[in-house]
């Protein structure tokens, strides 16, 4: 069985695109840009900036599961901010720990 994935883009994959994108094509799931994590636990407003989808149970106007990808290189604090964000119940957590971005 293929799944077809909405891969995270930096500066092309936000929530506009997403809710396009899925709107007309039959993806399984997309995942977020990376909200960058670095040194202190962000508040809500951050993974809902990045994650509006947040609002909708995690998924788009579609129906379409929408992963929310965090990046950081310190395990405590990525380990903080996972739980944060698992309290906002976002269909999956991706932990990116170092793709070359920009």
């Amino acid at each position: 069985m293929f799944r077809l994935l909405l891969a995270p883009m930096e500066g092309l994959a936000d929530d506009v695109l997403r809710e396009v994108l899925t709107g007309v094509g039959a993806y399984d799931q997309a995942v977020t840009e990376f909200v960058r994590v670095s040194g202190s636990l962000l508040p809500n407003r951050a993974f809902l900036r990045i994650s509006p989808e947040l609002r909708n149970g995690g998924r788009t106007t579609a129906g379409t599961p929408v992963a929310v990808q965090l990046l950081g290189s310190d395990p405590d604090c990525m380990a903080g901010n996972a739980a944060r964000l698992a309290r906002l119940a976002p269909p999956e957590i991706d932990l990116n720990f170092g793709c070359p971005a920009p």
